[in-house]
């Protein structure tokens, strides 16, 4: 479920703060769109809803889930890439349509909140398959939604959108996951449509008071350590917020001078 700090902010496609490094830069743009049925975004519900099923609270001790060494990950790791099918499938586009002609903000919204739950339980899967079992028992919610940067409001209503994204922070038993929206213009061009930022958090499946580990994240490249970097910040300030800056109380102005007339959900 989607946490109600979200926080809408329009930017101009060169505009766009840098959260992934060329590397999935390259993976997405070289692959292109897939029509394949496990890239669907309905198999990514589905393969998460599974995963979760197949959870045993019980197989672990309690002293086991305090002492079993969580071996750190890579940024690469978690990285998954879905497609929303509305150039193909009539049930989807009439699924995502809204009033206005465009594509339901609101849709978007619930597969972000879907694709950020899937990809921090394949960080914290065995083998980085959700066929595989969990490393601890653990449900993954979505703490609160970072930030959404939009750099196109018009979403075509019968062209595929890529959804990819990662995790790129973890702490104890927190972790960021960054999102990418993509869509091909009418000339082929794969434009970038937006970015978002979600918070996930693991809990007990039993107690959903207790924490519960996740494994950590490590770099291999100087922009990978950056953007850790950057993550690890934030989670400093949430724990720490102190008196607001300048630019805080400037973000807060513009944000109560948005206008959402322009959005159907």
């Amino acid at each position: 479920m989607i946490s109600r700090q979200v926080f809408l902010k329009f930017r101009t496609a060169n505009n766009v703060p840098k959260f992934f490094t060329p590397l999935f830069q390259n993976r997405l743009f070289s692959s292109g769109i897939s029509t394949d049925p496990d890239t669907l975004v309905d198999k990514m519900v589905s393969s998460t809803f599974s995963h979760v099923a197949r959870c045993q609270p019980d197989s672990f001790s309690t002293q086991e889930k305090m002492s079993k060494v969580l071996a750190p990950r890579t940024i690469d790791h978690s990285y998954r890439k879905f497609v929303i099918p509305l150039s193909t499938d009539t049930g989807k586009q009439k699924e995502y349509l809204s009033a206005a002609g465009s594509v339901r903000l609101g849709k978007i919204l619930e597969d972000l909140d879907h694709m950020a739950v899937h990809v921090a339980y394949v960080h914290n899967s065995d083998g980085g398959s959700l066929d595989e079992p969990m490393t601890l028992p653990r449900t993954i919610v979505t703490a609160s939604v970072k930030r959404i940067d939009l750099n196109k409001v018009d979403i075509h209503p019968s062209r595929d959108i890529i959804i990819d994204g990662q995790v790129t922070y973890a702490g104890t038993s927190s972790m960021q996951v960054c999102l990418r929206l993509f869509q091909n213009d009418e000339s082929g061009n794969l434009n970038h449509l937006l970015k978002a930022e979600f918070i996930m958090v693991s809990r007990d499946p039993i107690d959903g008071t207790k924490s519960v580990r996740v494994h950590g994240l490590t770099a291999r490249t100087p922009d990978e350590a950056e953007t850790m970097h950057k993550a690890k910040e934030h989670f400093r300030r949430l724990g720490n917020p102190g008196q607001p800056t300048m630019e805080e109380f400037r973000v807060i102005h513009d944000i109560r001078s948005l206008k959402f007339e322009n959005f159907i959900f």
